[in-house]
């Protein structure tokens, strides 16, 4: 976990008052089943957003990741995932993963942070896949945020 995304981590906590699991493993095993790390076996899928985040009173969980690079400077696998037309099938997977983990009552919402020069690029890449359930936050913001309560 890098600097970036562990202010994101700090900010989701002090701010939002939400509970992280970082590095959160989405696995299915050799029968298309959801499993843990430690379950024995193949797996035949796997990804792994910077955080799994909960709003415990809302019930909703986020689906975390940190871009800190421009968008062509190695697209991350999980914006990818959420922002190409023809990967709906990843996007169920992972939803039906975390509702098996975290249980089906919780909604399940995507989040990004990217810095403030890529927010638009972002929201056209989302638009033009017609996913428009993702929450775009800029970096800058959330240095702001952290920059006013630090000692």
């Amino acid at each position: 976990m890098d600097l970036y995304e562990q202010l994101v981590g700090i900010y989701l906590t002090l701010f939002e008052h939400l509970a992280l699991v970082p590095q959160f493993p989405v696995l299915f095993d050799a029968q298309g089943n959801p499993c843990f790390e430690e379950s024995d076996g193949r797996r035949s899928y796997g990804a792994y957003p910077d955080y799994l985040a909960f709003d415990i009173k809302k019930r909703q969980a986020q689906v975390v990741q940190v871009r800190k690079v421009g968008a062509r400077g190695g697209a991350l696998q999980l914006t990818d995932i959420l922002t190409s037309a023809n990967a709906q099938p990843d996007r169920e997977k992972i939803v039906t993963y975390i509702k098996w983990f975290a249980g089906e009552e919780f909604a399940v919402n995507w989040r990004f942070f990217v810095r403030a020069q890529n927010v638009k690029t972002l929201e056209d890449r989302l638009q033009e896949a017609r996913q428009t359930s993702a929450t775009i936050t800029a970096l800058e913001d959330v240095f702001e945020k952290l920059k006013k309560v630090m000692p």
